[in-house]
């Protein structure tokens, strides 16, 4: 048997409707909004990620490492560019410690090909137990 009107409204004023729960419906326009500026968030990222993909950009290796003695090494620096364009590479020499033990700024002029091969002495402050290159920057 359904409840007598007297008794239902003694229910609702006894039970107020927020604190349990029972709110009225309201429209949803949190979720495409929060939809909304979570894509546009996404999209910028990727946007962000391509850009930096699409950049130029310059790398280096050590291509033959030799150690002269306890104040030089000799090597030989290889540099891939964009055919043209200057770079600015630092190489680091560390020592059998593990100690960084020489460093040095190179730039190396833009020339015809991609790939370029500068011969190097390094100062180092003991003998070097290995010649690497830190980065490579286009100027």
């Amino acid at each position: 048997m359904p409840p007598s009107p007297a008794a239902t409204s003694r229910t609702e004023r006894a039970r107020p409707a927020e604190r349990y729960g029972d709110r009225p419906s309201r429209p949803r326009r949190r979720v495409p909004l929060v939809a909304v500026v979570a894509g546009l968030l996404v999209a910028a990222g990727l946007g962000w990620v391509s850009w930096g993909m699409l950049q130029p950009s310059a790398e280096g290796e050590v291509g033959v490492f030799t150690a002269v003695d306890d104040g030089h090494v000799e090597l030989v620096l290889e540099v891939t560019r964009p055919v043209g364009s200057t770079a600015v590479c630092t190489l680091e020499a560390v020592g059998s410690g593990f100690g960084q033990v020489g460093i040095l700024d190179v730039t190396v002029p833009p020339a015809d090909t991609q790939v370029s091969r500068v011969h190097l002495t390094m100062a180092t402050t003991e003998t070097a137990s290995i010649a690497m290159v830190k980065r490579c920057d286009l100027l």
